[in-house]
């Protein structure tokens, strides 16, 4: 294809819900968003004061505009706010521009969008490779009373004819809960007051259970969502909530907002997760002024791990959201800031940032927690706290890269001298944190001893500084203004039992190891793959071309990690080949496509094989002899296949339409990353994602990117690209290419 100066991976997902598990949540960090507050179609500088709780636009078109926004700081998955019809007209406290005023389950928000939208956010979301979250009430729906600030008796005083269930006798007798260690009462009295009560529904009711369970599930459904967030789940018997989260089918977190892990614990047993509230409690006494209460946040912390039924690993972790106040209300100290926000990035949790956290919002109390995002502009560039969260999301997703069992591993708090240092391991991340504040004149540091070996050496990947054990394997390190020194990584990787490079492996690059490419004159001038996309986009490598990528320092390529799509660019012949003994050598020729060494030579049987066997090979787009827009033909693909563009390519001014078509012909498309034009190399269809690190939680037919081998050649206008996916039925096999069929087969 003319003017194609990009080869890239060919990998495909399905746009339909994924259905996705806890397990599968796991992996994810959320962005959490007000549908009314964060994006709105047309005038960007719509006026937006919160302290009137009034509508401001927000939609969820507004929210599909700003995705990649989301995507680019290293989100995810993203929490939106409840979907159904709202109380309408004004109330004593606003309009329900939040949605958890809910006034008929069957009916989508209307000043949210309709169907078609959310439809189109939820495919939009899962084109980037994301989760849609979306948020549910179910214990309760809003009304105004018949006399609205008097006093109410009884069911008689509410008129109940607009609700989804209509009939008095379809709520509990009415009372107000007043007492909150009266359970009863907790979970059958009326939130609210007497000027917008959330009446609550009679889930004892046998008929009514069933209608919400078979409504969940269409919802769920309908609009392919991957992960429900339940409101008010304290507030509803324990024993609804199994049948409740078996019929939505996806992966639940419930709020229960209390800061006592011992009335916490018992929900866990019921729903898949819970929002952190007592770890969310103890972090702001922590960290909102300098010599906070770190105990207290180690003692919730271990007592979260022991009582909670899968520990603290399906907690969600947050610092703020929409019902509390924004942090930065609290302090100004960037330095506390950081340390607590990096909190929720290095716990055994999965992190949930509240939208304009990263803007620097600062709102108090409800509403005035509840700005417009829009008013921000949605900068990136110069704010440091976009900068922090993009690390942040960077490492965790690097961590679990390096270490297949991060995700499981529960943290450890190491013991420090100093009061104001939180130490905290999580192979192969040592989080060092503190809350000295801004104002630290660097007497404050951190006593590291048993983690690391004699000599070792570790990187703080947020900084991009290395440090060096002592001959004890100890380390001292010394606070800088009191910010944290976020995360560091075992860069042998000696400790944490992940993969590593074997002496028989062509795709990883450790130290030792150079690439002689011959066709490096050629390649010089080619912006050819971001070397963020080659080595797992980590900031301490920048942004350079292929020549300069395989160049990198030491540093750059001394964790299995960081593997480079290593791609023949081919005019005539090129070799790909590691000085080492046992020599390894791509080598094109004209009889076949690639001449491939065998599967064991490529990949290192020693390392990898025993992680193989649970694979289930690549999901790939299969385009077959493409020559015309009508001849493009998609399927999920799980063994070897290739894509073969004709030499009548289309013009390059057919490109967006080819994309578009796509899109429409593959529904389950979610990126395109092996068709990368120079014009078009960041558009959401084909971004490049070779980030091995993003491979590695795609929970996508495969669950390690070690297993996926890329190699792609272009000659001319011809460009032909072979996506391997494996479903590896034993430990020894090999690739052998059939003459009769022009394909790679696996022999076993």
């Amino acid at each position: 294809m003319v003017g194609i100066l990009r080869a890239c991976i060919l990998f495909a997902l399905t746009s339909l819900s994924l259905a996705a598990s806890a397990d599968e949540w796991r992996s994810r960090s959320i962005y959490q968003l007000l549908t009314d507050r964060f994006a709105i179609q047309g005038d960007a500088g719509a006026i937006c004061d919160p302290s009137k709780g009034l509508r401001c636009g927000g939609s969820w078109q507004g929210v599909i505009g700003h995705l990649d926004y989301i995507k680019d700081l290293g989100f995810d998955a993203v929490w939106i706010s409840p979907v159904v019809s709202n109380l309408e007209g004004g109330t004593k406290y606003g309009q329900a521009y939040h949605g958890y005023w809910t006034r008929d389950i069957y009916s989508l928000n209307s000043h949210f969008g309709d169907s078609d939208s959310l439809k189109e956010l939820s495919a939009a979301l899962h084109s980037r490779g994301m989760y849609l979250m979306v948020d549910v009430v179910v214990n309760h729906m809003a009304l105004i009373p018949n006399q609205p600030g008097g006093e109410i008796q009884s069911n008689a005083d509410f008129n109940y004819s607009s609700l989804t269930f209509p009939n008095a006798e379809d709520y509990h007798p009415f009372c107000w809960v007043e007492d909150y260690n009266n359970q009863t009462q907790v979970e059958q009295c009326t939130l609210g007051d007497s000027s917008v009560a959330l009446v609550d529904i009679d889930t004892e009711n046998s008929s009514i259970v069933e209608q919400l369970n078979d409504w969940i599930h269409g919802l769920v459904g309908d609009y392919a969502i991957d992960g429900i967030r339940i409101d008010t789940v304290k507030h509803v018997r324990k024993d609804f909530w199994p049948d409740f989260v078996k019929a939505a089918g996806v992966f639940s977190i419930g709020e229960i907002l209390i800061g006592d892990v011992d009335y916490l614990s018992p929900y866990t047993q019921v729903i898949d997760s819970v929002l952190d509230y007592p770890g969310y409690f103890a972090l702001v006494s922590a960290f909102s002024k300098p010599g906070g209460n770190l105990a207290g946040l180690i003692d919730i912390a271990t007592q979260t791990q022991n009582k909670y039924k899968q520990g603290a690993f399906m907690t969600g972790s947050f610092l703020e959201n929409h019902d509390n106040p924004r942090f930065q209300s609290m302090t100004n100290d960037l330095a506390l800031v950081k340390n607590a926000m990096a909190y929720s990035f290095v716990t055994d949790g999965i992190p949930i940032l509240y939208y304009g956290q990263e803007q620097g919002y600062r709102g108090g109390n409800d509403p005035n927690n509840r700005e417009a995002m829009w008013l921000s502009g949605f900068q990136t560039s110069g704010m440091p706290l976009v900068a922090h969260v993009q690390g942040l999301n960077k490492a965790r997703k690097l961590a679990m890269s390096v270490n297949m069992d991060f995700l499981t591993t529960p943290m450890k708090f190491l013991p420090q001298a100093d009061p104001m240092a939180l130490a905290i391991s999580k192979p192969p991340m040592l989080a060092l944190l503190t809350n000295a504040g801004q104002d630290a004149n660097g007497e404050h540091s951190w006593n590291i001893s048993g983690v690391f070996s004699a000599n070792e050496e570790v990187e703080d990947v947020l900084t991009c500084t290395s440090l060096r054990m002592d001959g004890d394997g100890n380390l001292v390190v010394f606070s800088d203004g009191g910010m944290p020194r976020d995360v560091f990584l075992d860069m042998d990787s000696k400790n944490s039992g992940q993969l590593k490079p074997s002496s028989s492996t062509i795709g990883f690059l450790p130290v030792s190891q150079q690439v002689i490419l011959d066709m490096l004159p050629h390649m010089s001038n080619l912006d050819y793959l971001h070397i963020t996309d080659i080595v797992g986009g980590n900031e301490c490598m920048g942004r350079k071309d292929i020549v300069q990528s395989i160049r990198l320092s030491e540093l750059s390529f001394k964790r299995a990690e960081w593997t480079g799509a290593l791609v023949t660019f081919v005019a005539a012949q090129s070799k790909l080949k590691k000085l080492e003994l046992d020599e390894v050598e791509f080598t094109y020729s004209h009889s076949r496509p690639i001449d491939l060494p065998t599967l064991s030579q490529f990949i290192g049987t020693t390392s990898l094989l025993p992680h193989l066997s649970g694979m289930n090979g690549l999901v790939a787009l299969d385009v077959v002899s493409y020559t015309s827009l009508s001849d493009l033909k998609c399927g999920l693909v799980p063994t070897l296949r290739h894509l073969t563009f004709s030499r009548n390519p289309p013009p390059e001014d057919d490109v967006d339409a080819f994309f578009q078509l796509i899109a429409l012909r593959c529904p389950f498309l979610t990126q395109l990353v092996g068709i990368c034009l120079p014009t078009h190399d960041r558009t959401p269809i084909h971004q490049a994602l070779i980030y091995m690190k993003d491979l590695a939680v795609m929970d996508v037919g495969f669950t390690r990117w070690s297993v996926t081998v890329l190699l792609g050649k272009m000659v001319a206008s011809e460009l032909k690209i072979y996506a391997t996916g494996l479903q590896i039925p034993g430990n020894s096999f090999e690739w052998v290419y059939n003459d009769r069929t022009r394909s790679w087969e696996i022999i076993t």
